[in-house]
């Protein structure tokens, strides 16, 4: 979704196309390592699967839950 959204900015902003491919390259390069590292390392800390799923789940939760309330907080405030 954010690369759609970063495309399409880049275009009507009339962005070289060099340096669009140039700044996608390197942002494609950082998260893929990002979620390569995430995933190697979850799988040498981890190695049962049905803890890492519970493990992993109950991360996902606890990050939407205080998301969602600093989203609401700051709803609230404005």
């Amino acid at each position: 979704m954010g690369g759609t959204v970063g495309a399409l900015l880049a275009g009507s902003l009339r962005w070289p196309m060099a340096e669009f491919f140039t700044a996608s390259a390197i942002g494609v390069t950082l998260w893929t390592s990002y979620v390569a590292f995430l995933g190697y390392a979850g799988g040498r800390l981890i190695t049962e699967p049905g803890i890492s799923v519970l493990l992993s789940l109950g991360v996902a939760l606890v990050l939407g839950s205080v998301i969602t309330y600093g989203v609401k907080r700051g709803a609230k405030a404005t």
